[in-house]
């Protein structure tokens, strides 16, 4: 009703990345700040104790040591295993297998984060 009018009248769409966002404010943090009042996700994440799953165990392991990619993610992931492993086998050949050395990865990292304003 009310809210996802607002929620409209206050979204322009970059047509060049298909993101919506605050006319007013590039930044995405912000901007998901703001729609948290409107809008809630309500999705759990999966008790790692009930991966079964030997790959899955060792990919949530290996986020819980490392923080990468984060295990909140990962847990919200694991509720279809097929998808988390979709995501999870290129991403593995990619970052922990790939021929680029881990400083440039860093300095890429770095680069998207202020390209999109992103404080985090």
């Amino acid at each position: 009703g009310v809210a996802r009018l607002a929620l409209q009248e206050a979204l322009v769409l970059d047509a060049c990345e298909g993101f919506a966002y605050p006319a007013s404010c590039r930044n995405l943090a912000a901007h998901a700040m703001r729609l948290e009042s409107l809008v809630v996700a309500r999705i759990s994440y999966v008790d790692p104790a009930t991966i079964s799953d030997p790959e899955l165990v060792e990919d949530m392991e290996h986020s819980r040591l490392y923080g990468t990619p984060r295990p909140e993610t990962q847990a919200i992931r694991f509720h279809v295993p097929a998808v988390a492993k979709a995501f999870m086998r290129p991403w593995k050949t990619i970052f922990r297998e790939g021929i680029v050395d881990h400083p440039l990865k860093e300095l890429c990292r770095v680069y998207v984060s202020k390209t999109i304003d992103c404080d985090y």
